[in-house]
């Protein structure tokens, strides 16, 4: 993930699988999605939040993806 440099200069960051396995476990815990579900991404993926709340924790339960054009 490359930051913007809001807190300083703009850089590139390094997650690891282990990482952003564990954010997905910890999204998955606050509701359940199924493969049934469609799931609205609105949040931009170049946000790790947007990235793992609207992209990875709904594809790793197998849902429907509708994404926007922002």
């Amino acid at each position: 993930i490359y930051t913007s440099g809001t807190t300083g200069k703009p850089k590139g960051i390094m997650l690891t699988h282990r990482a952003l396995l564990a954010s997905i476990g910890y999204t998955n815990r606050l509701g359940s999605l199924s493969r049934s579900d469609i799931f609205l991404t609105v949040s931009p993926f170049t946000h790790v939040f947007g990235l793992i709340s609207a992209g990875l924790a709904p594809i790793s339960n197998g849902c429907r993806m509708i994404m926007t054009n922002n």
